[in-house]
């Protein structure tokens, strides 16, 4: 069953008009920057980006235009156009913002977040449980304070890029990382 946090909403799209899919997709979808709350979004075979639209706006209650709602993937991109949903998997996150610009912290929704596992010069790494697979990762919070100048937050995320670039069963996988 769902955690009791978790509401479900199936969604009738209207006119439904691209997506390269013939399958639906259920989503999950949270209010950015607010991890509060989940929604389950089912995401119709052919729905354009207006029809995922007004199921979030159903979906959560939002009391504005629908023209005023931005929806934003797990990396922070906006999806603007119809072939973004192509992009889509099914159990994907996606953040809702009713205009205001995405919250990385938004990310941090999908994970339970446990114990520290380290403290060192930048910042501290806790232990985090995706909570729909039970992948357990390792999440670095980088005090930017304690960086100096913007030469040093430039080479910081240099490495995350090609941190999340490498794969090998002996080095830890880089998912995702903002600054």
């Amino acid at each position: 069953g769902l955690p009791k946090s978790v509401s479900k909403a199936s969604m009738d799209f209207g006119e439904l008009t691209h997506s390269k899919s013939n399958r639906s997709k259920r989503l999950r979808a949270c209010r950015n920057g607010k991890g509060e709350k989940e929604y389950k979004i089912d995401l119709e075979p052919l729905c354009n980006i207006d029809g995922l639209k007004k199921a979030v706006q159903k979906a959560l209650s939002l009391d504005i235009k629908r023209e005023k709602i931005r929806v934003f993937k797990e990396n922070g991109v906006e999806m603007c156009e119809d072939e973004d949903l192509d992009f889509l998997a099914e159990q994907d996150y996606v953040y809702i913002s009713e205009g205001e610009e995405f919250d990385p912290n938004s990310c941090l929704t999908a994970y339970e977040i446990g114990k520290t596992l380290g403290i060192g010069g930048f910042g501290r790494v806790l232990l985090g449980e995706h909570k729909i697979t039970g992948e357990k990762v390792a999440i670095k919070f980088v005090q930017i304070n304690s960086r100096e100048g913007s030469n040093d937050l430039y080479q910081t995320f240099g490495e995350a890029q090609a941190l999340r670039q490498l794969k090998h069963r002996n080095i830890i996988r880089m998912h995702n990382c903002f600054l």
